[in-house]
């Protein structure tokens, strides 16, 4: 072996490098998967309603807009149609950015007083509608 053989042959890699074109080709896999992954935690649970809240703290259900006190028949009723398939009742609750805290609270209390049992809370994506 001559001096000129060890230059020219590839150095050895340990196990925790890798080349550029592993890093590119893993990113690509994650770009493809992650959005399926993402869809799949948001998806609708079974037994599942989304309300929205206003900022002016009534909440948007069904096509029409209801006062927050009035939210508690309405959500046993469907919470009623849940149980009687066997579904624990789960809620979605968006609500507007400029809507009041204590607003989201009454209306979780509402539905918890109704039979609900599981929530999740989100940001609306888009401005709510107004009366």
């Amino acid at each position: 072996m001559t001096a000129d053989d060890t230059r020219t042959s590839k150095p050895k890699r340990r196990w925790f490098q890798y080349s550029l074109r592993t890093l590119l080709v893993l990113a690509v896999l994650g770009a493809l998967v992650f959005p399926w992954v993402a869809r799949w935690v948001n998806r609708p649970k079974d037994g599942s309603i989304g309300v929205k809240l206003t900022a002016k703290g009534e909440v948007f259900f069904g096509g029409e807009f209801i006062a927050l006190d009035k939210m508690e028949p309405v959500l046993a009723r469907e919470a009623g149609v849940f149980k009687q398939f066997g579904w624990t009742p789960f809620l979605i609750v968006e609500a507007d950015a400029r809507a009041n805290t204590r607003d989201v609270q009454r209306l979780i209390e509402a539905a918890q007083k109704a039979g609900f049992e599981k929530f999740a809370l989100r940001p609306a994506d888009y401005p709510m509608p107004e009366k």
